[in-house]
This record gives C-alpha cells, structure tokens and sequence, in this order.
C-alpha cells in the first residue's frame, strides 16, 4: 500500500506539470494564428484539368502565394 501511494505521488509530481502546460487556452491560440499550420485556400483546376492551383499564407507574413500540384499526385511547385 506503501509502495503505491508513494508510485501516485510521484507521478503527480513529475507529470501534473506538464500535463496542464501541454493544453493550450484561447488566449495562445489567438495570439499568434500561424502556430497552427497555413492550410491550402481557394484551390481551382486549371483549364485543362491536368493540375490544381491552390493559394497558400507564408508563415508570418501577410502574403499569399500560388502553388500547383499535378492531378494524379506528384511534387507540388510554387508558381
């Protein structure tokens, strides 16, 4: 019993810490937007169908730039 109460108390101790700083509030969340990821915006086809354009943010800026991936997969390009 002795042994128990002393493993629970540890683990307290050593995990109780960082199980509360690992959840992140609103207030971090909205703080800075690009923590998250910047996911692909307004993808169209091209004329022809063979690729898809899509707008993407740079990460800590205001711009937006255009890339293109073939339809039936491959290495994405910025244009």
């Amino acid at each position: 019993m002795k042994t128990i109460l002393t493993v629970l108390l540890l683990a307290n101790v050593l995990i109780g810490p960082w199980s509360v700083a690992a959840t992140p509030d609103l207030e971090l969340i909205m703080s800075d937007p690009d923590w998250i990821g910047n996911a692909p915006q307004q993808p169209w086809w091209s004329d022809d169908g063979d690729s898809v354009y899509y707008r993407q943010k740079r990460s800590g800026e205001d711009f937006r730039d255009v890339y293109r991936v073939p339809s039936g997969g491959g290495t994405v390009e910025l244009v």
